[in-house]
C-alpha cells in the first residue's frame, strides 16, 4: 500500500535531479511511496531526463511539466492535487537538491505515528562534504524571525540527535499528514519559494497541533541551489511578518480541525 507521496518540484539544475533518482534508487526508504516531479518550465536537459528509463528500479514517477515557472507553492500544490485520488495518509514535500539515506521515510513516518498531535515532521539534513548540520529543527529568535538551530554543528552534536518538538521546520525535506495540509490549502501561493513552510509550521500550531524533528532521518541537502530563490526574500519576509507578527495571526481563516 502505498503510504507517502513525494512530492519534488524541479527548477533546472537536472544534475541534482540525476542525483536524487540515484539516492532514492540505491537505498531503502522503508515505505512505499509515488514520486510526483513538478518540472517548473525548467530548459536545460530536466524534460529529456524524465522518461521511464531513468527510473530502474523505481517506479516511473508522475511528471508534471509547467509552461513557466509557478515557484515552490504552486508547484507542490500542483503534485498534491494529482496525487489526492490515491488517498495517502501523508505527504513528503523533497528538494532535488537532496541525496537520500537509508530508511529515512520511514523513519519520518514513524516519528509522526508516535506523536498524536503531530502534523508536520523535520529530517536533519546535512551540509555534502562537510558531515556539518543544516538543519536539526527551527527555532524562534528575537523579532520571531526563525532560525536554524545548530547550524554548522557536526552532524553527531549531542542537542541535535534527539528528537524534538520545535516551532517550526525546512520544507526541503518535509512529512506533513494530508488530511491536515488539505484542511489548510496546502502552501500557501502569496510566498515565492520561501517562508511558505515556516509559515504552514506556524498554521499547524495556531490550530493546537505539532511540528517535530527527527536526527534518525538524514538526508543530505546543498541548500539554496535553486535558480532564483531568493528573489523575492524581502516581499516574503515581509508578507510572514505581517501575517504572523504583526496581525498576530488574525488575519487568516482555516478550515475546522479534521483529524
Amino acid at each position: 500500500m502505498i503510504k507517502v507521496a513525494i512530492i519534488t518540484p524541479v527548477y533546472n539544475k537536472v544534475e541534482y535531479t540525476r542525483q536524487l533518482i540515484s539516492s532514492l534508487q540505491n537505498t531503502d526508504s522503508g515505505v512505499e511511496y509515488k514520486l510526483v516531479i513538478v518540472d517548473n518550465a525548467s530548459k536545460d536537459g530536466t524534460k529529456d531526463f524524465l522518461i521511464p528509463e531513468n527510473f530502474k528500479g523505481l517506479e516511473a514517477p508522475i511528471a508534471i511539466t509547467n509552461k513557466k515557472n509557478k515557484g515552490f507553492s504552486i508547484a507542490n500544490n500542483q503534485g498534491v492535487d494529482y496525487v489526492k485520488s490515491l488517498g495517502v495518509p501523508y505527504y513528503c514535500f523533497l528538494n532535488n537538491d537532496t541525496i537520500v539515506t537509508d530508511g529515512w521515510l520511514k523513519e519520518m513516518v514513524d516519528c509522526m505515528e508516535r506523536h498524536a498531535k503531530a502534523v508536520i515532521i523535520g529530517a536533519k539534513l546535512i551540509h555534502p562534504g562537510t558531515g556539518r548540520i543544516q538543519h536539526a529543527g527551527v527555532v524562534e529568535l528575537n523579532g520571531h524571525r526563525p532560525s536554524h538551530i545548530h547550524f554548522g554543528q557536526d552532524q553527531s552534536y549531542p542537542p541535535a540527535n534527539k528528537e524534538k518538538q520545535y516551532p517550526a521546520v525546512t520544507g526541503a525535506c518535509m512529512l506533513v499528514k494530508s488530511s491536515f495540509y488539505d484542511s489548510v490549502g496546502g502552501f500557501d501561493e502569496a510566498y515565492w519559494c520561501g517562508w511558505e513552510d515556516i509559515d504552514l509550521c506556524k498554521k499547524a500550531i495556531k490550530l493546537g497541533y505539532e511540528v517535530w524533528y527527527t536526527p534518525k532521518a538524514r538526508v543530505y541537502h546543498y541548500e539554496g541551489s535553486t535558480e532564483g530563490r531568493m528573489l523575492m526574500e524581502d516581499a516574503n519576509f515581509t508578507f510572514y511578518t505581517q501575517r504572523w507578527t504583526l496581525r498576530n495571526g488574525e488575519s487568516w481563516k482555516v478550515a475546522e480541525k479534521v483529524l
